[in-house]
């Protein structure tokens, strides 16, 4: 539970309607206070924002601004030192626009032809979209996390201890954390259903973000889980378009991801929680070798979906910490695909085949 002296999500409340600004704003004045406070100790954390290196205590000059106009939009962050100019887009459930981070590219490519060392960063809670430049540094923010947790353990002063604490506190309450997975995903969701009865969540209606699942206490384990395989997901390297999250009331309840536009679906059923399954359909069932995973019919479709029960005693997943965690999810999101790349493979030699 979240600390009552959190003054960030006090305010926060205040301006939800602002989220993104305010989050933007709250970060930026973290980062002003760690460059004149501890600019050795936090190079770490700039280096992860921005993909830019510099010496030890090279950051202490950096002047941060946000909301920076350009011919080209206004990016939220601006970082800059003697011949660096460092835009940063900050996300937090809002997309990236069309065209968004090309604008800004075009901005510092501009100030790179007057000899300007110039980068771009996009800071998103989720994985950006697969069409986003490789020029662009993306970082999310559970590595940001990650970064001023390592910063927790320096010698700071009171103040700067207090303001990354609070910062620390205020993300991770918001689902920006990408905790270790702790057993309570199915007893939490039997509690939650047990109060709210038929006016659940799971069955009055579709829900486009995890973030839904934090207004209710007894759902953080299975908003965390499902954080977890968006990460996998992304480490995996198994999609080439989108992913999106989405949620449906048939079946009693599911929740996941689409992955490239439905073309496989990873996700779990209010029912059983702790098991985990990736999908995909319409599929030849004859190419099934019935080694990994099941094939099935509904309404006249063939789809194959594999399984893993996160609770079960063989695996012992909730006593793993949580790099084992993702190992684990990454390697069987990464056996499934390969099963699924097989399908395809069959699918398209057939196409090519001649008649």
């Amino acid at each position: 539970m979240p600390s009552k002296d959190n003054l960030l999500l006090e305010l926060h409340r205040w301006a939800h309607h602002q989220d993104e600004n305010f989050t933007t704003e709250s970060f930026a004045h973290l980062l002003k206070h760690l460059i004149n406070d501890a600019p050795n100790s936090a190079g770490g954390l700039f280096r992860a924002l921005t993909g830019v290196s510099l010496p030890e205590g090279g950051w202490k000059e950096a002047v941060i601004s946000t909301q920076v106009h350009t011919m080209y939009g206004t990016p939220d962050i601006s970082i800059c030192l003697d011949g660096v100019t460092i835009y940063v887009e900050v996300k937090v459930e809002a997309a990236l626009a069309d065209g968004q981070a090309e604008g800004y590219l075009s901005a510092l490519e501009e100030l790179a032809s007057s000899n300007e060392v110039t980068q771009l960063a996009l800071l998103t809670k989720y994985p950006a979209p697969a069409t986003v430049s490789s020029d662009v540094h993306q970082v999310r923010w559970f590595e940001i996390i990650d970064e001023l947790e390592k910063l927790e353990l320096e010698e700071f002063s009171e103040v700067t201890k207090f303001l990354v604490a609070q910062f620390i506190e205020f993300l991770s309450t918001r689902g920006m954390a990408i905790p270790k997975i702790r057993s309570g995903v199915s007893s939490g969701v039997r509690s939650y259903l047990s109060r709210v009865g038929d006016a659940s969540i799971f069955t009055t209606g579709a829900f486009r973000t995890t973030a839904r699942l934090l207004e209710e206490t007894e759902l953080v384990p299975l908003h965390d889980l499902l954080l977890l395989m968006a990460l996998a997901i992304e480490q995996a390297g198994v999609s080439h378009n989108s992913v999106r999250f989405g949620s449906g009331h048939n079946v009693g309840g599911w929740l996941g991801w689409n992955i490239d536009g439905l073309r496989c679906h990873f996700h779990v059923c209010v029912a059983s929680p702790d098991t985990i399954v990736y999908e995909t359909y319409e599929i030849d069932p004859a190419k099934h070798d019935g080694i990994i995973g099941r094939v099935y019919e509904v309404r006249n479709q063939w789809t194959w979906d594999n399984s893993l029960d996160l609770a079960s005693d063989d695996l012992n997943f909730y006593d793993l910490d949580k790099s084992e965690q993702i190992d684990v999810l990454v390697d069987f999101v990464r056996k499934s695909e390969e099963v699924v790349g097989d399908f395809r493979r069959n699918e398209n030699e057939i196409a090519d085949s001649p008649n």
